[in-house]
């Protein structure tokens, strides 16, 4: 307060003495306002009103960057909480590193090793076609064994009016490798062809009959058949008949004269209910001889 008062005499004493010099000095009134304005604004209490005001407002931008890099701070924070995370880290070079395709085609795929561990690198893949030398690859294509052509005698059967069985033979181009009674026999059990039918050949081997193997010694063919060549629906002619047709389909070979017949493997005495004995080899005069 005593500041002011102090302040206001002497605001006074210089306005009256500005007042008297003017008046002497032949002042306008809008000059010596306009000094009074400077007096005022240029009081120690103005000074000290707009030097505070100044120190409020950097006070307040001071605060208003500092928020602003607060904030800032904090989304980084979460930003390296969200996607640095090790879980992360691992699922994204296990998903997200790109496969890099080399000279040979083959991905080669970045992975995180050990230091000491390292991929080895490829630097030629070898290729089977490439590698064959023209030589090989035609010794390749002739080494598969040329199948030959046997124009093979089968022997189907026709039954008369009287419904009396007989032979009927065919003649049938045969291809084979190494086997030919194999594909003979193969041949044969699959039946006539529809050509053949309608010439009257027809089949009385059960259905569903298959050689499993067949050898020759010496003389004799010995010819492996599955379970279905033991029974036939048509009873004692039926069977007379389709061991018939194995024997004299085999017997054209000119080195076999005999056929041992031979279920899953072993020998088996009798075929089916009729009791049609083949526990010994069959020849063709075995079916002249038998009543």
């Amino acid at each position: 307060m005593k500041n002011q008062d102090k302040s206001r005499d002497q605001y006074r004493r210089m306005s009256a003495q500005r007042s008297q010099k003017s008046s002497s000095t032949g002042q306008t009134p809008q000059r010596r306002k306009k000094e009074t304005n400077n007096y005022r604004t240029n009081t120690p209490s103005t000074l000290k009103d707009n030097n505070a005001v100044k120190k409020s407002r950097m006070r307040s931008s001071q605060l208003t960057i500092i928020i602003l890099l607060l904030f800032i701070a904090m989304i980084l924070s979460l930003l390296v909480y969200l996607f640095f995370q090790p879980e992360r880290i691992q699922l994204w070079q296990e998903q997200l590193i790109p496969s890099v395709q080399n000279s040979h085609g083959l991905p080669d795929v970045k992975r995180l090793l050990p230091e000491d561990k390292k991929i080895p690198e490829i630097t030629e893949l070898p290729s089977a076609v490439d590698d064959l030398k023209p030589e090989e690859t035609q010794e390749a294509k002739t080494s598969e064994p040329a199948k030959s052509t046997r124009n093979a005698r089968l022997f189907f059967v026709k039954v008369n009016m009287e419904g009396q069985i007989t032979l009927k033979s065919i003649i049938r181009p045969v291809l084979y490798n190494s086997s030919p009674l194999t594909e003979t026999i193969n041949s044969l059990l699959n039946g006539p062809s529809s050509d053949e039918i309608n010439k009257g050949s027809l089949t009385l081997i059960p259905d569903g009959t298959r050689l499993l193997s067949a050898r020759v010694e010496e003389t004799t063919a010995y010819l492996n058949f599955n379970e279905a060549f033991r029974f036939n629906s048509l009873g004692r002619e039926g069977y007379t008949a389709q061991l018939k047709q194995i024997v004299y389909t085999s017997t054209e070979f000119s080195n076999i004269q005999m056929v041992q017949i031979m279920i899953d493997g072993s020998i088996k005495e009798y075929l089916g209910g009729e009791g049609l004995f083949v526990g010994e080899p069959l020849s063709r005069e075995t079916f002249q001889t038998t009543p």
